[in-house]
This record gives C-alpha cells, structure tokens and sequence, in this order.
C-alpha cells in the first residue's frame, strides 16, 4: 500500500540492482528445475537463488505481517512457492517479482487471485 511504500527506506543501488535484473530469467529453460526424486524445486543461476531476494523486513514493510510471518516461520515452503511461480509464469519472471507475489498471496489470497484475472483479462503483465 501507499502508506507502506512511505516507510520504505531509499534504496538506490538496491533499486538499480532490481531493474538490471528485471527480465533476466531466460524463456531458454534458465528457470528453477524441479527434482522429482526429493519433490523440491532448486534455483539454476544465482539470480534465482534466495540470496538474490529482499530481506523479510521488506516483506513486512511492503504487504504486512502475515506474509512477513508466513515467510519467517516457513521459509523452506515460501521458497519453494517462489521458484514455483518463477518456473510455471507465462513470461519469465525474476526472484523479486515473484516474492512479491507469493508476499501479495499470503498476505491476501483471494484479493492476490482476483487482480491476476482481471491482469490477464485486460492483458496487463
């Protein structure tokens, strides 16, 4: 939200970091790989590793405690849900997109689910 955003501490380099990665993931398979045998989904470059993420502090300030709890107290499920949505979107995805996403998911499901429709009805990205 608006007022969230206001809290939000500048982060230039931060932000040029994001936008040189934006799109980076390629369409050419370089997307997260799962493995049957253990039923996990693993990172193939390290633009898709956690460690190219934002910090769940940034999760809390941006959609609020549920998906900054749900992000601390399951953090093996909410990487998964992150390179799941980073291998099965249409358009390839970076890892920042897509933990918004899952954050925008936990933090209000139904709400998340709905804008996805109407982005899709309307041929938004």
């Amino acid at each position: 939200t608006a007022v969230a955003q206001a809290f939000v501490p500048s982060e230039p380099s931060m932000r040029a970091v994001h936008a040189n990665r934006k799109g980076s993931a390629s369409p050419l398979g370089m997307a997260p790989k799962f493995d049957p045998a253990a039923q996990k989904w693993y990172p193939t470059t390290e633009e898709e590793s956690a460690a190219a993420g934002y910090s769940p502090i940034r999760s809390l300030l941006r959609h609020g405690p549920k998906a900054f709890f749900v992000r601390v107290t399951q953090p093996d499920m909410y990487d998964q849900a992150v390179l799941k949505f980073m291998a099965t979107e249409k358009k390839a995805v970076d890892r920042w997109t897509a933990m918004g996403n899952m954050d925008r998911f936990n933090e209000n499901a139904q709400d998340w689910i709905f804008e996805r429709m109407e982005a899709e009805r309307k041929g938004y990205e």
